[in-house]
């Protein structure tokens, strides 16, 4: 027989906020990456058109509002 540990509701919460953390530590340095390879390896017209992109996904992701975990709960 296996007994599970209990979590408490504020050890949860330090959990999501430390997973929001490393996700936004994580986003934040593909962007990056990202950014100098399309600079760097992309035609200016091109390249400024991926901007353009990644710029409104961007905005998408950080507006998001909870659609994703919905849903992901829903499907």
């Amino acid at each position: 027989m296996t007994v599970k540990a209990k979590v408490s509701h504020d050890q949860q919460i330090a959990h999501g906020m430390l997973g929001s953390l490393l996700f936004s530590a994580v986003n934040l340095g593909t962007g990056f990456v990202q950014f100098r390879l399309v600079v760097t390896y992309l035609a200016p017209d091109v390249a400024g058109l991926w901007m353009l992109f990644l710029s409104m996904v961007g905005y998408l992701v950080l507006f998001d509002l909870g659609m994703t975990p919905t849903l992901g709960r829903e499907v």
